[in-house]
């Protein structure tokens, strides 16, 4: 990795990360630039290559305020039967 990435910015694991090639002026404020990359079914990409790429009408751009400090998700109890 090129940068640091933050686990404050929780971006749900099915969504691709960017990891751009060109010049992006939004990587300040993408969320897929800053969240952290899961260790399982990680999708990482390159949206600077596309149309706009790089700019706020990036196809990839998510802000990543809409992002921040969300909850964790919580694992449901596991419930087990009465013991006989």
């Amino acid at each position: 990795m090129s940068h640091d990435r933050t686990d404050t910015i929780r971006l749900p694991n099915e969504e691709a990360r960017c990891e751009p090639a060109l010049p992006c002026v939004v990587r300040g404020t993408c969320a897929r630039y800053q969240a952290e990359i899961p260790t399982r079914n990680a999708v990482l990409s390159d949206f600077s290559t596309g149309p706009a790429g790089g700019t706020v009408l990036c196809a990839g751009y998510l802000n990543s305020h809409q992002y921040r400090n969300l909850p964790r998700p919580i694992a449901k109890p596991r419930h087990f039967g009465p013991l006989e």
